[in-house]
């Protein structure tokens, strides 16, 4: 009978033992995560504050570098250009991982749309390559109003090309887009180098430069980068959450960066030509920037800026100026800016 008992009471000290385990394994997890709405929002903020463009103006926040009373931007003018354009499904090449898989839908491609439109925006150019390009959706971008310029077929950067594959890329994205371009005709037959990014070898980028006048392409730089892409993984994790907060945060913080980046291309075209000069802005077509260029158009207007054509803004001198070392003053600006923002030392 005792040995009974001893076993019952074996038995009972064994589900004591389990059942604290039990409670204080549970009790270290809660200690881990969830996290608390402070925590979360402090989170999103640092991650925010991560993107390597962001360093100079968290810097100077402490400093309030733009009063809300401030409007440096007011009176710039601004040709908007858009690189890629949204599909009508899901890239099949897309790592299953990437947080955005989804942005490619019939609904984004919309939401630019009347963007646009509502915004009454000149007609804007979308620079496409061929290997993630829609032609039924290209038809529709037209019909809209819009325009459609090249970025080369597979998008590679002219760096990583010999002149003649380099050639040859651009060749293959021509040949797609000639009957879009026939939708169009009279307008001008626009090229961008993917990333900005031309040969930094002289005679290969004369090469290609011959070709692309031979052809009457007109070349299209940038001088203010929205970098929408800087800030879409984070947005789209957000919103996957439904954490508002956090949705919040970064729509503030890319407006900021938008204005700083927008102020520092006014002041260092001054500081090159004397005088004011037209800017060209290119965003791309992401998640962020179909869900939220509705709101980014109307934020610029109201802070002063007056959207021109393409055709306008190339028109401007500063396009075809030099600086005193024989940089393309538009390159040398938009080096300048992205070297300011990173807090990286910059020659002037």
């Amino acid at each position: 009978m005792s040995q009974l008992l001893y076993m019952r009471h074996m038995q009972s000290l064994v589900i004591c033992l389990i059942t604290v385990s039990f409670l204080l394994f549970s009790s270290g997890c809660h200690k881990q995560a969830p996290y608390s709405s402070s925590n979360q929002k402090t989170r999103c903020l640092t991650e925010v504050e991560s993107i390597p463009e962001m360093t100079s103006l968290v810097r100077s926040r402490n400093h309030d570098a733009f009063p809300s009373t401030e409007r440096p931007i007011e009176g710039l003018e601004m040709a908007l250009t858009i690189n890629g354009m949204i599909r009508g499904s899901s890239d099949p090449e897309l790592d299953e991982d990437y947080i955005c898989n989804n942005e490619s839908r019939r609904e984004n491609f919309d939401k630019i749309i009347n963007a646009l439109k509502e915004t009454n925006l000149p007609p804007t150019v979308a620079f496409v390559s061929g290997r993630h390009f829609d032609p039924v959706l290209g038809q529709e971008w037209i019909r809209s109003g819009q325009l459609i310029g090249s970025l080369t077929f597979s998008r590679s950067k002219a760096t990583q090309r010999s002149p003649q594959e380099y050639i040859a890329d651009i060749s293959r994205n021509e040949d797609l887009l000639s009957n879009i371009w026939t939708l169009t005709p009279g307008s001008k037959k626009y090229f961008r180098y993917p990333r900005l990014k031309a040969s930094q070898n002289i005679e290969a980028s004369k090469t290609i430069q011959d070709y692309l006048q031979g052809r009457n392409f007109i070349t299209v730089p940038a001088t203010i980068d929205g970098r929408e892409s800087k800030f879409t993984e984070f947005y789209c994790a957000a919103v996957m959450k439904g954490d508002r907060a956090c949705i919040a945060t970064i729509k503030m913080n890319y407006l900021e960066l938008l204005k700083d980046t927008s102020s520092r291309a006014r002041k260092i075209a001054r500081d090159v030509s004397g005088s004011n000069c037209r800017h060209i802005m290119m965003i791309e077509a992401n998640q962020f920037s179909c869900d939220n260029l509705l709101e980014i158009i109307n934020w610029l207007k109201n802070q002063g800026v007056r959207f021109i054509p393409l055709e306008e803004a190339l028109r401007d001198p500063f396009y075809s100026r030099k600086t005193e070392g024989g940089e393309a003053a538009y390159q040398y600006l938009y080096r300048r800016i992205s070297s300011e923002q990173r807090g990286e030392e910059q020659n002037k």
